[in-house]
């Protein structure tokens, strides 16, 4: 995901909207509190998606299939806010890493190189001369 700092503020308070739906839906029986956090949870969905749909259309589709278009007549709105929550939580954590990869790279590339020039330049090796029984000199290692 390759998301504007607005975007990511936006999805982080989201996300927080969407926990507390979780919370709340897990805590109630009453059904007129459970119809109220599934209209909230629909709306937060769409939000999220509008987001996603601006900043990254790949994964604002992903979103869509994964949390929109997930029967929510037929699922519980406890099941869904969890849904929604954990897609969240590991596309922030996805975005945050990404991010982290880019900030690395980036101070990798601004450090100077080193540049070799093909070979190495060694400390000079010191060598005693000597000479054979024939009388010719030669250099020992």
């Amino acid at each position: 995901m390759a998301l504007s700092w607005s975007d990511a503020k936006r999805l982080v308070r989201l996300n927080g909207l969407a926990t507390e739906l979780l919370t709340s839906a897990r805590s109630t029986t009453e059904t007129n509190v459970s119809a109220g956090i599934d209209r909230q949870l629909v709306a937060v969905a769409q939000e999220v998606h509008a987001v996603l749909e601006s900043a990254e259309p790949d994964t604002a589709g992903e979103f869509r299939r994964m949390i929109l278009d997930a029967q929510p007549d037929q699922l519980p709105p406890e099941v869904r806010a969890a849904s929604m929550t954990g897609w969240l939580n590991a596309a922030l954590a996805t975005e945050s890493l990404e991010q982290k990869v880019r900030q690395e790279l980036r101070v990798e590339a601004s450090r100077p190189r080193k540049q070799t020039l093909g070979f190495q330049i060694r400390s000079p090796v010191v060598r005693a001369e000597t000479v054979d029984e024939a009388g010719d000199d030669r250099v020992a290692d």
